[in-house]
């Protein structure tokens, strides 16, 4: 939860270097195969095919068209299955089966308290008061401000951050919460994950952030204006986080007015190397890594057909991103409303409290081919 390197998911824009977008989602109509080009290996996209420039080994043309595109090779795409209509199989699920306002399930949660700042700046005092269960299965985390309203940065604060951490692990497979986000520019929530290398239940970490791997699944950025999921890992031998302490960040096409004014599902589907985030069950971003070469690679729907890639990592104009990947490890998950931080502003918060509702948590197994990803490990 730091600042973010932000993709907007618009139309045909820019991708990985040298490579550029062409309009058309579908790559099956018009391509430029076989047609003139002037940038030897560079390349356009058109829908998920990427086009190269080569040399042209065609005797007759060559010499009036000495480069032109290859046949183009398929980039990756995102699953079309709506997951909130057919998940996998259930392999776990939260239970809050308490009455309005009784502590959350002790077996499940823990509240990682105090007035701590996080190591980003946030000014709340997280406490086991700010959140409760509903009575109807979900709970609620209660953002407060008890003293000091009218300015934000000398304000005082009661919210919740809880987590998992040493009671339920997970490794891959589908995981969603049905999230109602709390309104007011002062919060900044999320649903998230932690490798569970990082272990502060009663001891100093055992491997420090981001070294342990974060994975945000939902939270709201940008004075808790957009919707955003990002990963956050550490540059190669160092404790540094990617990008200098911003991870990396896709953001979706939900507003903040959107995401504060309804239930909406957020989640990843998760397997080896890659993490996909799906909202609302449809799969909008994901992120690859490829071990042989450090690189990671983003794609982000743009259309129905067409798609945004960037690549990071050794080799690439953005090096500080990838590199490592921590994220093939059980993580525990997070949820919290954090007030201020990196996404702070001054002057007086309007409403001086707010709402993060949490209908349900569920873990579901995922599948590719013929193989089946979850494992659920509880303490």
């Amino acid at each position: 939860m730091k600042s973010k390197i932000q993709i907007m998911l618009a139309g045909a824009l820019v991708v990985a270097s040298s490579v550029v977008a062409m309009a058309g989602g579908n790559a099956g109509a018009s391509t430029p195969a076989g047609k003139q080009c002037y940038a030897l290996k560079s390349s356009v996209l058109v829908g998920s095919v990427t086009y190269t420039c080569i040399a042209n080994t065609n005797a007759k043309t060559k010499k009036s068209q000495p480069y032109v595109y290859d046949k183009g090779t398929q980039m990756p795409t995102l699953p079309t299955t709506n997951f909130d209509l057919h998940p996998g199989a259930l392999i776990w699920s939260d239970s809050e089966s308490g009455t309005s306002g009784a502590p959350l399930n002790s077996k499940v949660w823990s509240v990682q308290g105090g007035k701590t700042g996080f190591g980003t700046g946030e000014v709340e005092l997280s406490t086991s008061s700010a959140v409760a269960q509903d009575g109807t299965g979900g709970f609620a985390i209660s953002a407060k401000c008890t003293s000091n309203c009218s300015n934000l940065a000398t304000s005082n604060w009661t919210s919740a951050r809880i987590w998992t951490n040493g009671k339920v692990n997970f490794q891959y497979g589908e995981i969603e919460a049905k999230i109602w986000m709390p309104s007011g520019s002062f919060n900044w929530p999320a649903f998230w994950m932690m490798g569970q290398s990082y272990t502060s239940l009663t001891s100093a970490p055992s491997v420090t952030w981001p070294n342990c791997g974060e994975i945000d699944i939902a939270e709201g950025l940008n004075n808790n204006s957009t919707e955003s999921s990002t990963i956050h890992s550490n540059q190669p031998n160092t404790n540094t986080d990617w990008g200098g302490g911003s991870g990396l960040t896709q953001r979706s096409l939900l507003t903040g007015a959107q995401m504060t004014s309804g239930w909406h599902t957020y989640g990843i589907l998760w397997v080896p190397n890659s993490i996909i985030f799906i909202l609302d069950g449809v799969a909008w971003a994901s992120d690859t890594y490829t071990p042989a070469t450090g690189q990671l690679m983003t794609t982000t729907r743009t259309g129905t057909n067409s798609y945004q890639y960037k690549t990071y990592g050794p080799g690439t104009d953005n090096p500080t991103l990838g590199g490592s990947w921590p994220f093939n490890q059980p993580f525990f998950i997070l949820v919290n409303d954090a007030i201020g931080g990196v996404s702070q502003l001054t002057g007086t918060p309007t409403p001086a409290s707010a709402t993060m509702k949490v209908a349900s948590v569920k873990y579901y197994q995922y599948t590719v081919g013929n193989t089946h990803y979850g494992t659920l490990t509880v303490h």
